[in-house]
Order: C-alpha cells, then structure tokens, then sequence
C-alpha cells in the first residue's frame, strides 16, 4: 500500500516537471517564476535514474530519492524556489530540514 502511493507520489512530481518544461518552451524564458531550473531538474533526475538503474547499484526509486533532495538544495542556494511569488530569505533553515530529510528518507523507505 505505502509502496503504491510512493509510486502515485513519483508520478505527480514526474508529470509537474513535464509541466513546468512545457511552460519554459511555450514561454521561451527560462528563470519565469523559477522553472528554468525545473529544466535541469527533470535531466538531471532521469540521467541519473537511469545510469544508476543500469549499474544496479541503486533502484530508480533510490536515485530519485537521492537527486530531488540535491536539486532541491541547489534551488534554495540560488534562491529560486517560490512561495506565494516571494524568493525564500531564509535558506539555512530550509537548507538543513531537505539535508535531514533525504538523510532519513531513504533508510527509512529501504526498509519498508
């Protein structure tokens, strides 16, 4: 059941960046209320879904675990997530909750 709506979870953020890229093509401007990063995001998260799926190393799931948190961080450090169309001022906070986050996520999923 858990297994399940991780799945639906996976598809909804999967299908959001598909949306966010079809806004960047139609608007052709890459940092409008913050997708250009999405962009970098969908690549980065499929390549290395992909590459460590090939390996064998980790589950797509894993690596999707592992590379929305460092995408993650990589927009608080650049300040392009937004909230109520305001840049959030204060990443520290932000920046250490993701870190703890992905830290226990993926035991804690890896064990279910």
């Amino acid at each position: 059941m858990l297994g399940i709506m991780f799945c639906i979870v996976i598809t909804i953020f999967i299908l959001t960046q598909f949306y966010a890229l079809i806004k960047i093509i139609k608007t052709n401007t890459m940092n409008q209320k913050g997708y250009g990063i999405d962009l970098l995001q969908i690549i980065i998260s499929i390549a290395i879904a992909i590459y460590s799926d090939s390996m064998g190393r980790l589950s797509i799931v894993d690596a999707l675990l592992v590379t929305v948190p460092l995408i993650i961080w990589f927009k608080i450090i650049f300040g392009f997530i937004y909230i109520n169309k305001r840049v959030i001022k204060e990443n520290k906070k932000l920046f250490f909750v993701t870190i703890i986050i992905s830290i226990v996520a993926i035991p804690v999923l890896r064990s279910i």
